[in-house]
């Protein structure tokens, strides 16, 4: 999602107060939207929940997403006049072993593949309880955003790679009752539901 009207973000709230449930797949940088931009911009492609995420609880670090050596995927980059094969830090596939295997959305999954993968983590003070789904290995790095976002450069990403041991949550469920993100009241240009 990217430049939701504050109605939508607000009915989205308001389903979700009610019990609805939703799946969101936000990026620090969504790479189909830098590919249909003719001037790609670092934060330009990111998508947002706006005031959603932290009412919820939770929070995608902003500008950086996952590097992960254990899980990168190669690809053929010119270098030196010739097609070399790299590991290219952005483009993760992850097996079962980074999975939440006892979970029941999980469970029954061999493989996924991320491109330029977001980092989520919970709040303080949140309602929430933020239940990892996929962790990333601990020989990764949170990266800016801007060393992908015009033009990604596969070797550069490695030579800047610092991995700190740490695992981070790239997709997660969020469980337990949620505040809304409008709770004192409407956001402009919204009426109140009649009752």
């Amino acid at each position: 999602p990217t430049r939701l009207s504050d109605k939508t973000l607000f009915a989205i709230d308001q389903f979700v107060l009610k019990g609805g449930k939703v799946l969101a797949f936000i990026d620090p940088h969504s790479e189909a939207a830098a590919m249909r931009s003719r001037m790609p911009q670092p934060g330009a492609q990111a998508s947002s929940l706006g005031p959603l995420l932290a009412a919820w609880g939770v929070e995608l670090v902003p500008d950086r997403f996952v590097a992960d050596r254990a899980a990168a995927r190669q690809v053929q980059y010119p270098s030196g006049g010739r097609q070399q094969i790299v590991d290219y830090l952005a483009w993760l596939s992850y097996d079962r072993a980074a999975f939440a295997g006892d979970d029941p959305l999980t469970a029954e999954l061999n493989r996924l593949t991320f491109a330029s993968a977001g980092i989520l983590r919970p709040l303080e003070g949140a309602t929430t309880k933020l239940v990892p789904l996929v962790t990333s290995s601990p020989d990764s790095a949170a990266m800016e955003v801007d060393k992908i976002a015009a033009f990604p450069d596969p070797l550069g990403l490695i030579r800047a790679f610092k991995p700190d041991g740490a695992r981070r949550v790239i997709a997660a469920r969020l469980e337990g009752p949620v505040k809304s993100a409008w709770p004192g009241a409407l956001p402009e240009g919204v009426e109140a539901p009649a009752d």
